[in-house]
């Protein structure tokens, strides 16, 4: 592959199994099934993945959730409003080649490759190819010819408004539905986490907010985590935001816990990184700056059910924000 850069994975829970399982049995052979199911895979996980960068899709546009022409072996559409389609092709353990989809798309964007285990338990994004690319290849693909990721990007530019000013925005995170088990797309269990390593989270554990935090039988928790990624000009440095939120009891003060670590084969955070907690007014409330040789940050707070507060990383002239309701 034409990339050093370490494979996005996506988990695939109860949602993405029971989507492709409904297509897949209405199909006229076992064999048109597994294609179909996979298939519906492959395009839950980029959809997953496009959600985490803030780029909407049309599920009720797309070949593959169509019944009526999922039956097609090539079944693999995933549509960007307004800007076009992406072939989602599964890859399988063994495999080293995606084939095309024979039907001209006059709005293909391109293609991307989804590898999967044995266990079908998560999507790995192998890499990306362009449309113009796609067609010096008349029937198949290498997985060895594969752009990064970051290709894409350069495809659906009106999508990226935000990145291109380097700022981000995006509606609340309700943490009280996290109490309640009901998590927003892109915030995951610690282990679910891409790039971070064990290694990383160890230097972290030693506090009165752990990852898998037992507390004590009177008190609920809830912890999420989400990789940030400071940009393109900013090599290796996406970082985890881990929040973790404690209730004794829901009318009382709700404590939170914010943790920043490095992630992929990076030790330390970037030097001078900020982590800023902003109120409701926008006016910052407590901030703590990464110093040489950091291995991670820690931010520590309460609030009332119904606050609002905002989170905002900043590295030089980049500014990342993420903005929750307790």
């Amino acid at each position: 592959m034409n990339t050093t850069e370490t494979p996005f994975l996506v988990p695939l829970g109860k949602e993405a199994h029971q989507a492709a399982s409904q297509l897949a049995i209405e199909q006229s052979t076992p064999q048109k099934g597994k294609r179909v199911y996979l298939n519906t895979l492959a395009v839950f996980t980029v959809h997953t993945y496009l959600k985490w960068l803030q780029i909407e899709t049309d599920f009720s546009l797309s070949e593959t959730w169509k019944s009526s022409l999922a039956a097609a072996f090539y079944a693999t559409d995933l549509v960007i409003p307004g800007i076009g389609k992406l072939e989602c092709h599964p890859i399988l353990p063994g495999e080293t080649n995606l084939t095309l989809n024979p039907t001209i798309n006059t709005d293909l964007i391109g293609c991307i490759a989804v590898k999967f285990d044995e266990n079908l338990d998560k999507g790995q994004l192998l890499g990306f190819i362009s449309a113009l690319e796609a067609s010096e290849f008349p029937e198949q693909i290498s997985i060895s010819n594969l752009k990064p990721l970051d290709n894409l990007l350069d495809c659906i530019p009106d999508s990226f408004d935000d990145v291109n000013t380097l700022n981000f925005k995006i509606p609340p995170i309700n943490l009280s539905n996290w109490l309640d088990k009901i998590f927003e797309i892109g915030w995951l269990a610690v282990e679910d986490l891409p790039y971070l390593l064990a290694d990383n989270l160890a230097f972290g554990t030693r506090s009165n907010h752990p990852f898998n935090s037992q507390g004590n039988s009177e008190s609920e928790s809830a912890t999420r985590g989400k990789i940030i990624d400071l940009g393109v000009d900013i090599a290796s440095h996406k970082l985890a935001l881990i929040v973790t939120l404690t209730s004794v009891n829901q009318d009382e003060e709700i404590e939170i816990c914010l943790r920043v670590y490095p992630t992929a084969n990076q030790i330390y955070l970037p030097p001078n990184l900020q982590l800023i907690v902003l109120d409701e007014t926008g006016i910052t409330s407590i901030e703590m700056s990464a110093r040489n040789e950091d291995n991670w940050m820690k931010l520590e707070f309460t609030g009332q059910p119904g606050e609002r507060f905002t989170v905002k990383l900043t590295l030089k002239e980049i500014s990342i924000t993420e903005e929750f309701v307790i």
